[in-house]
C-alpha cells in the first residue's frame, strides 16, 4: 500500500513539474508555431517523412481563387451529399466557420441558386482529399460560384487515418478556398497537406481582412 501511495505521489509531482515547465515555455511555443499546441503540425511532418504516400495534398490549382471574394461575407451552400459521414462533416465544418463570425454560410435546398455546392467524389488518381473549383467575374473579381468536392477515396478509407475531426478540417479547408483563401504554410486550416488543423485565429483574421478590403 505504501508503494502505491508513493507511486501516486511521484506521478503527481511529475505532473506538477511538467505543467510548470509547459506554462513557462508556452509563450515561446506559441511564438514559434503560432499555437500552444503544435503537436498536430509536428505529427504531420513526421508522418510526411515516414509515409509520404499517406499524406494527401490539396489540389495544385486551389490557389486560383485566392484574393477573389463573394460580394459579401455570406453565401448559400447546397449539400449534394448522400453519405451520412461526409454530410455531417460538411454541416460541422460550416458551423465552425459560422461561429468565427468572419463568414456566414447558409445551407439551402435550392441547388440551382446556391453559391457553393459541396459534393462527393471517389478518385484515387489524384492525391487530393478535397478539391475546390471556383468561377469569378473577370470584370469585378467577385466569385460567382464554387464547387467543393470531398474525396471519399481517402476520407472514408480507414487506412488513410481520416477520423471525423480530420474530415471536418478538410471541409473547413475547402470552404476557405471557396471564399477566397489560398494556401498557407505553418499552423493553419489552409495548410496544404494532411488536414490536421481546424480554423485558427490567423485564418479568421485573413478572411475578415479579405472581405474588408473588397
Amino acid at each position: 500500500m505504501k508503494r502505491f501511495f508513493k507511486s501516486i505521489l511521484v506521478l503527481a509531482l511529475l505532473f506538477i513539474g511538467l505543467n510548470f515547465a509547459y506554462q513557462k515555455t508556452a509563450p515561446e511555443i506559441e511564438k514559434t508555431f503560432g499555437t500552444r499546441n503544435p503537436l498536430p503540425y509536428l505529427t504531420a511532418k513526421v508522418q510526411q517523412f515516414i509515409s509520404p504516400e499517406k499524406i494527401q495534398n490539396d489540389d495544385t490549382n486551389a490557389d486560383s481563387s485566392k484574393g477573389h471574394t463573394f460580394e459579401t461575407n455570406s453565401a448559400s451552400v447546397y449539400l449534394d451529399l448522400s453519405d451520412p459521414t461526409l454530410r455531417q462533416a460538411a454541416i460541422d465544418g460550416i458551423n465552425i466557420w459560422n461561429n468565427t463570425g468572419a463568414f456566414n454560410f447558409k445551407i439551402t435546398n435550392d441547388k440551382s441558386n446556391a453559391k457553393i455546392i459541396i459534393k462527393a467524389m471517389n478518385d484515387g488518381q489524384t492525391n487530393a482529399a478535397g478539391l475546390t473549383d471556383t468561377q469569378y467575374n473577370s470584370l469585378t473579381g467577385h466569385l460567382i460560384k464554387a464547387t467543393v468536392r470531398l474525396n471519399s477515396y481517402y476520407l472514408l478509407n480507414p487506412s488513410y487515418g481520416y477520423n471525423h475531426g480530420r474530415i471536418v478540417n478538410t471541409v473547413e479547408h475547402e470552404l476557405g478556398h471557396a471564399i477566397g483563401l489560398g494556401h498557407k504554410n505553418g499552423i493553419s486550416v489552409m495548410y496544404p497537406q494532411g488536414s490536421f488543423y481546424t480554423i485558427q485565429p490567423s485564418d479568421v483574421e485573413a478572411v475578415k481582412k479579405l472581405y474588408q478590403e473588397q
